[in-house]
């Protein structure tokens, strides 16, 4: 419904190769990195798929248009974020 699994791809492919980088490099352990990789990503996922599952119930025309809204700010939230892994 949020057409937002795309950015979760990209997103995910960016935090699983860091991770991976990391643990090559020798700057951390394949476990830590991995789970630093895990962490981040469920992290990052969790209020824009509770605000989807929520939308895809199709609730109330208010309940609605306030979730709209509450994903509009989460989606800035993660787009920020994003700016941050290119630094």
């Amino acid at each position: 419904m949020t057409g937002h699994g795309i950015s979760d791809a990209y997103r995910d492919a960016e935090l699983l190769a860091g991770a991976l980088d990391a643990a090559l490099r020798g700057t951390a352990g394949e476990q830590a990195a991995l789970a630093g990789y895990r962490h981040r990503h469920e992290l990052a996922l969790r209020e824009l798929f509770d605000l989807t599952l929520a939308m895809v119930a199709y609730p109330p025309v208010p309940r609605f248009v306030e979730l709209q809204k509450r994903l509009a700010v989460a989606i800035d939230t993660a787009a920020a974020d994003l700016l941050t892994l290119s630094r």
